[in-house]
């Protein structure tokens, strides 16, 4: 998943940087890596997706950064878990469609 995410944002123009998991990305961005939005799947060694939104949204040096979850999770309880974490759209691999991702990272980086 993560390289058909990556893949589809080169596509569209984006730099992209990629994290092995939350844990290496959090560290990523508090040693100054800029980006735009933070995309991540749920399920991560180390570090969940809504470990991540909720470290991210707690720092006041990285809250700013709009999170989007990308995951199988479909359970409206999963949802509301990664809403409340402090991811800003929660996107559920069924549904997930090139033009969603986009539109949505988009949406929110504007």
């Amino acid at each position: 998943t993560r390289e058909l995410e990556r893949s589809i944002f080169e596509a569209a123009g984006y730099d992209v940087e990629v994290a092995m998991d939350g844990a290496q990305g959090l560290a990523r961005l508090r040693q100054g890596l800029q980006v735009d939005a933070v995309v991540t799947d749920v399920q991560m060694p180390n570090m969940t997706g809504f470990e991540l939104a909720m470290a991210i949204k707690s720092d006041p040096l990285l809250q700013r950064i709009p999170v989007v979850i990308v995951t199988s999770l479909e359970r409206d309880e999963e949802k509301a878990e990664g809403i409340d974490a402090g991811a800003d759209a929660y996107i559920t691999k069924s549904v997930f469609k090139q033009d969603t991702v986009l539109e949505t990272g988009e949406r929110l980086i504007r």
